[in-house]
């Protein structure tokens, strides 16, 4: 082994399998939701065709229509997540130059160097 190579803890190697392993177990569990949602969606949409093919009203056919809509948007809401964006706001935020602030980027300096790190 190389002098400053880097040796992993058992402890760190059971929290890297435990994370891995939920990550693995949601995505199985949110694709199992997305397809109990997608037969849930096709259970309403013909649930609300037979309602109103049974006796054909307006009530039939709103409440058709509604059985239909909230398997639609079960399934909707389920796959939205998966392209949702979050944007951070970072326009309260104000940048300090070199220039502006020399003695706390004095500081910075003295501690990267002790720490014998790269400078952000």
């Amino acid at each position: 082994m190389h002098k400053n190579s880097i040796t992993i803890s058992d402890n760190f190697k059971k929290a890297t399998y435990k994370a891995v392993f939920s990550i693995v177990l949601f995505v199985f569990i949110y694709l199992l939701l997305v397809v109990l949602a997608g037969i849930l969606t096709i259970a309403c949409a013909y649930g609300g065709i037979m309602l109103i093919a049974l006796k054909p009203s307006i009530i039939t056919i709103m409440l058709g229509l509604g059985i239909f809509s909230m398997g639609v948007l079960i399934l909707a809401f389920l796959v939205k997540f998966v392209f949702s964006q979050h944007k951070v706001d970072r326009s309260h935020l104000i940048e300090i130059t070199k220039e502006q602030e020399p003695q706390l980027f004095k500081f910075i300096r003295e501690i990267v160097d002790e720490v014998e790190t790269d400078f952000p």
